[in-house]
């Protein structure tokens, strides 16, 4: 269909208040009746109770909760990767694969890497970059002997392949909303990765072009960050943008739809674009919509969408046209209004992302605090609360109105989850019956008094305790964390003695609890060395950022070195170096997650649509994030060219939406899936077990006896090759079942023993 008569139907079409078919929509190749995916992620948002008094943020979200629990299900017993936290929980979901098959997700939202010449790591790049940014570009770091690997790097050493993939090749624009690396997460080297470095897109952003000064870090920021369009071949949207004479009120000549560039994605992907930006999907959007292409979005509240600043408690905006808002700005009124605009023009496939209710934040409204200051809540708390109603509203109206342009349950795989799971690491509430709803609860004195024990994470610095306490001083660099990661100077190998005095100090640390009147309590509660993080999936195919070790800490430990825990923004816990203290709290901070507790290792995920069942809530079912891609994939009829670590959840689906070769062999393929994941999945039985073995090994010896630990480390070793091998045969079995290939129930006893086998001796060996 030509565009211009296109955008004639267009306004028909939205008189008649009916969503669009574009021409991507109408090629867009989905079966079962799927016409839509609407895929949403939350940040740290539960579904069990952090206060048994309190209602979790889903029951305070009744709209959405209710939604998901008629149309569909909601798996309560739903579990993170290793390391939890929100990079990781987003790119493992997204595609199926665990974070040794990713590579930035395995020291989780930023890592440290090894420098070839120094062989120290105190190089740190973040996971939040663009899909193929290298190492030394995301960092910054163009010296000799930095890594030159992808951020996003697979288990050959290759960049990763793009979950968008499966999509585009079948036809379908994926639209991208705040969430991790499938859009542009930063204005320096994700525009130079994206656009090129002679490209007026980065030649605006580093130095401006002939009459536009080089813009703001908020106007560079809503224009080209968290917003982006990876257009099917023959996209009506990505024609639309190149129609387009100007692209926003200021008229900037830049150069629109670019190249969708993937050079090492597996069968080769040429002939595709993207639309990376606000500045450039929105006036697309409005061009397919019949609206003025000016760029400005308004959200579920009324409110112009841009990017926003405090100042003295007043929001203002950077700019006088619209734009991205920041990625802490992703409230569902505003992620959902991108949404909904964008499934209305047609893009069939979306994927967004919302920051957590959990915190006070920038673009707030909370009814309690000014908006322009920032600190984490406690359950229950006036403005927490305040939040989640407004969370919920915003999902009233998402709902009512998709299903008034007739995009509901019926024609749309609807699948809503989390990244992550925290746990509140801060004090009682008063009054200690109250239930945030009807009787608020506070966390006296303030949550704006710094270095109180109100409210706020535990704060510690290893390196001090290490030399004050156990007399160790090795150097080291660590990426903070409830689950730190240690890099020793010199990347010693894991058997040699700095190595092994190194982790049995740190399991015999102990910190003063000021929330347990300063009881001395086990820092860390659980440690990997190299071995031990193969098990668990976090050795990546790129060495040099493979650390030495990684500690879990105590649940409300957060933990770092030096200048990690003190500064002008918390003065309690020390200015300078010279007065930092070795144990403090911080109240900007409550919530930690990354370590191995219930509470943060126990998500839930939901699903409704065309094949799944209305079971409400399924608190049996143990599943985790690799199992969402396999789940969806199984009704979309789509698959990608890699294998998926995750498995089908056939307990909540209607088996005559299924492919034959799983619908025929449901008993088998459940029974083989269900030993897989308990022998592969980090929390698994066989990686729950396997890091408790570790840890007791880790911790065993001294200087001249290590013979459990050598003992160890031959069992861990051949138990992980012995896995592999194992996975190796059963995850091709379940991949092709769910492509609907060959499924050989012949097999599945045999495989089912072998994984069963596996997993009862590493049990064992986690109990003696």
């Amino acid at each position: 269909m030509k565009i211009a008569s296109f955008v004639a139907s267009a306004a028909a079409a939205l008189l008649c208040g009916t969503a669009l078919t574009s021409a991507a929509e109408a090629a867009c190749t989905l079966k079962n009746g799927i016409k839509h995916v609407v895929y949403l992620q939350f940040d740290n948002t539960h579904f069990h109770r952090d206060n048994v008094n309190v209602p979790s943020d889903l029951e305070q979200m009744p709209h959405l909760l209710n939604f998901m629990k008629q149309n569909g299900v909601v798996l309560s017993n739903d579990h993170t990767q290793l390391i939890s936290h929100t990079a990781n929980g987003i790119l493992t979901s997204m595609t199926g694969a665990y974070s040794d098959r990713i590579g930035a997700g395995a020291i989780a939202n930023s890592f440290n890497y090894f420098n070839s010449s120094t062989n120290n790591a105190n190089a740190s790049v973040s996971s939040f970059v663009y899909w193929t940014d290298p190492v030394n570009v995301a960092a910054g770091d163009s010296s000799t002997g930095t890594d030159t690997s992808y951020v996003l790097v697979n288990e050959n050493g290759q960049n990763a392949p793009a979950p968008w993939v499966a999509y585009t090749r079948a036809g379908c624009d994926v639209g991208a909303i705040g969430i991790a690396d499938i859009d542009l997460e930063n204005t320096s080297s994700d525009i130079l990765t994206a656009f090129g470095a002679s490209s007026n897109e980065y030649k605006y952003v580093t130095s401006g072009l002939p009459g536009y000064p080089k813009p703001s870090t908020g106007i560079k920021t809503a224009d080209f960050e968290g917003i982006a369009i990876h257009c099917g071949q023959g996209s009506a949207i990505c024609a639309a943008a190149s129609n387009l004479t100007t692209v926003q009120a200021d008229g900037l000549p830049l150069s629109k739809p670019t190249t969708d560039a993937l050079p090492q994605e597996p069968g080769g992907y040429t002939g595709y674009q993207a639309l990376f930006g606000h500045r450039y999907a929105v006036p697309a959007l409005q061009s397919i919509l019949g609206q003025t292409p000016n760029g400005q979005l308004t959200d579920y509240r009324g409110n112009l969408i841009g990017y926003q600043t405090a100042s003295g408690g007043t929001i203002v905006q950077s700019k006088t046209i619209s734009g991205f808002p920041g990625f802490n700005g992703m409230f569902p009124f505003v992620t959902l209004a991108y949404a909904e605009e964008m499934l209305t023009a047609g893009v069939p496939v979306v994927y967004g992302y919302f920051t957590d209710a959990h915190d006070h934040s920038y673009g707030t409204q909370d009814g309690v605090n000014p908006a322009g200051s920032s600190f984490a809540y406690g359950p229950g708390q006036q403005g927490y609360v305040n939040q989640l109603q407004q969370y919920d509203a915003a999902f009233a109206t998402f709902f009512t109105n998709l299903a008034a342009k007739g995009i509901d349950q019926t024609n749309t795989l609807f699948v809503i989850l989390v990244e992550e799971g925290d746990k509140f690491a801060g004090g009682r509430p008063t009054p200690s019956n109250c239930d945030g709803v009807n009787n608020p609860c506070t966390y006296p004195p303030t949550a704006y008094t710094f270095g109180n024990v109100a409210i706020g994470e535990v704060d510690v610095n290893i390196d001090t305790l290490l030399s004050t306490v156990r007399g160790n001083s090795t150097a080291f660099s660590v990426h903070t964390d409830q689950a730190p990661a240690y890099y020793l100077n010199g990347n010693p190998a894991p058997t040699s003695a700095v190595t092994r005095q190194f982790a049995r100090d740190l399991l015999a640390l102990k910190y003063n609890d000021p929330y347990l009147n300063n009881a001395s309590l086990p820092l860390t509660v659980a440690i990997a060395d190299q071995a031990e993080l193969s098990a668990l999936h976090m050795v990546t195919g790129d060495p040099q950022r493979t650390p030495t070790l990684v500690g879990f800490n105590n649940d409300n430990v957060y933990g770092g070195i030096g200048a990690v825990t003190y500064g002008s923004s918390n003065p309690g816990c020390g200015t300078t170096a010279a007065t930092q203290k070795p144990v403090c709290t911080y109240p900007g901070y409550a919530w930690n997650h990354g370590g191995i507790g219930a509470v943060v290792r126990q998500t839930w995920t939901s699903m409704a649509g065309p094949g799944v069942l209305p079971n409400g809530v399924d608190g049996n079912t143990w599943t985790d994030h690799t199992d969402v891609r396999a789940t969806m994939f199984a009704l979309l009829g789509l698959q990608d060219d890699y294998l998926h670590d995750g498995r089908v959840v056939v307990e909540n689906l209607d088996p005559t939406k299924l492919p034959a070769t799983i619908s025929g062999n449901l008993a088998a393929y459940q029974q083989l899936a269900t030993a897989y994941k308990q022998l592969t999945a980090p929390f698994g039985t066989a990686g729950t077990a396997s890091l408790t073995y570790a840890t007791k090994a880790i911790g065993s010896g001294n200087g001249s006896s290590d013979t459990t630990y050598a003992t160890y480390l031959s069992n861990i070793n051949g138990w992980v090759a012995q896995r592999n091998a194992l996975i190796g045969q059963i995850k091709p079995l379940l991949n092709n079942a769910e492509q609907g290939a060959s499924f050989d129930a012949t097999q599945v006893n045999g495989l089912v023993s072998q994984a069963n086998t596996l997993t009862s001796q590493m049990v064992a060996w986690s109990q003696q």
